[in-house]
């Protein structure tokens, strides 16, 4: 292609204008470098903030290239340069760098500039649901004071009140309350019905409407599921916006068939993932609803003394001190309650604590520009995750600087309004006999068996 190489993260079609999509002071908004019709100034950029009634067509950007005869992944960098990776070995004799991959092999990356005549440049646009689809709080109300317009592609919920059961509807929990059904959804205060439409005993939070739902009260409860078969692979089905859903499986298989991986690259629990459309010809879905008890009956109580971080500052405080607890074999994953695909994630090994982060692969409007300035490294063929690598034992300094990088991921890049909205999940492998090493009887008794749920309570999160 010639012409600039647009930028990592998502991007939106308004109104026949392709511009980059941005978390904002709280919410979704158009980016623009020239002054336009709705756009406010905002430093040296223009901004247009996102209403729910505004049609807007998401896309993300893969690009590959050609540089001087060498296959390349090419990923725009805020400078303007562009950093190329290969995994040819002789892209050396280009002046390419190797760079050793945690988890084996290396690939040779360089930079170089926009423009550059020995590059050849192929962009591939990929169309992406909103992201703000089930976060309406994301976005400013309808500006025509309606209700907002209905995604091509998507079902409306139907005349009746709360929803329509034959409306394709996200996977989770739902409660039935006098003939009507709504999503149930857990805040910080407690659980509250979601609903698209006015009703009596319900408040207006932009274009959705709640109600608290009261300790004592009695809802029959239940969740729905849904799950497929795609192209002969068992998946996990989420619906999407504008007739898009994501497939998700434990299937390695499932890389032969355009799906990337999802999390840390441990066989019993890596994920792959892929978006295509709901009606895609390959997809057969199938809908299970189970009946539950109600969850504010089963609610423990949160233990004493863990209250939640007030602060970015006390959580970034609070997940340096948490890092000296991630030792060897263990593992931390950070994780916005509502979307676990916006997650930190650590393993210990004997001499590195190694973090991870996800980019636009898993987040669509991650926002890689501020992984870029956080230092992360970047991704590359054999590794598709952001990536940093802390020697250990790391003194206090270093833990702080790794929470702080943590803390700048889930803040700027993935738009994640506090600590309020994060849960963990943590656990420790099981103590493993060495290629060559033999252990007594008394070490079979006494090995290291590992945990499956790690409680790591100076986080001050609810784990999961």
């Amino acid at each position: 292609m010639s012409g600039p190489v647009p930028p990592s993260g998502l991007h939106g079609i308004f109104e026949g204008v392709l511009y980059p999509l941005r978390f904002h002071k709280g919410g979704w908004a158009f980016r623009s470098d020239h002054p336009a019709a709705g756009f406010m100034a905002d430093g040296d950029v223009f901004v247009r903030m996102i209403a729910a009634d505004d049609h807007v067509e998401c896309f993300g950007f893969r690009h590959t290239g050609i540089y001087r005869g060498l296959e390349v992944a090419v990923l725009p960098r805020p400078t303007g340069d562009l950093a190329l990776v290969s995994t040819d070995r002789t892209a050396t004799d280009q002046g390419f760098t190797a760079h050793e991959l945690r988890r084996g092999g290396t690939d040779w990356r360089t930079t170089v500039r926009a423009g550059d005549p020995g590059l050849r440049v192929t962009s591939v646009r990929r169309p992406l649901p909103v992201p703000w689809a089930d976060n309406p709080e994301e976005v400013l109300p309808p500006r025509g004071g309606g209700q907002s317009a209905t995604a091509r592609g998507t079902r409306p919920d139907g005349p009746a009140r709360g929803l329509s059961p034959s409306a394709f509807r996200k996977n989770g929990l739902y409660a039935q309350r006098e003939s009507a059904e709504y999503r149930l959804v857990r805040q910080r205060d407690g659980w509250v019905l979601h609903t698209d439409r006015p009703e009596d005993g319900f408040t207006r939070r932009h274009d959705r409407y709640v109600r608290a739902v009261a300790p004592d009260e009695q809802l029959e409860c239940f969740t729905l599921a849904h799950t497929g078969v795609f192209h002969g692979l068992v998946v996990r089905v989420d619906p999407g916006n504008a007739g898009l859903v994501q497939l998700s499986t434990r299937d390695r298989r499932a890389l032969e068939d355009g799906f990337i991986p999802f999390g840390f690259e441990r066989r019993e629990i890596q994920e792959y993932v892929r978006t295509v459309a709901v009606d895609d010809p390959g997809l057969s879905i199938t809908t299970t609803r189970t009946p539950v008890p109600a969850p504010w009956t089963q609610d423990a109580p949160r233990a004493a003394g863990t209250t939640l971080p007030p602060s970015w500052g006390a959580f970034t405080h609070a997940l340096a001190e948490t890092f000296r607890d991630v030792s060897d074999r263990t593992y931390l994953i950070i994780m916005s309650a509502s979307d676990p695909r916006r997650y930190v994630q650590l393993a210990g090994g004997p001499t590195l604590l190694h973090a991870e982060a996800p980019g636009t692969d898993v987040v669509a409007d991650a926002d890689e520009d501020a992984l870029h300035a956080a230092d992360w490294a970047p991704p590359g063929p054999a590794q598709p995750s952001w990536t940093w690598e802390l020697e250990q034992p790391a003194a206090g300094t270093g833990l702080t600087a790794l929470a702080e990088r943590c803390v700048k991921a889930l803040r700027h890049a993935y738009g994640i309004s506090g600590p309020s909205a994060l849960v963990y999940r943590a656990w420790r492998d099981p103590e493993t006999m060495l290629p060559g090493e033999t252990w007594s009887a008394e070490h079979m008794e006494t090995y290291d068996r590992g945990s499956s749920a790690l409680e790591l309570p100076s986080l001050g999160l609810p784990s999961v």
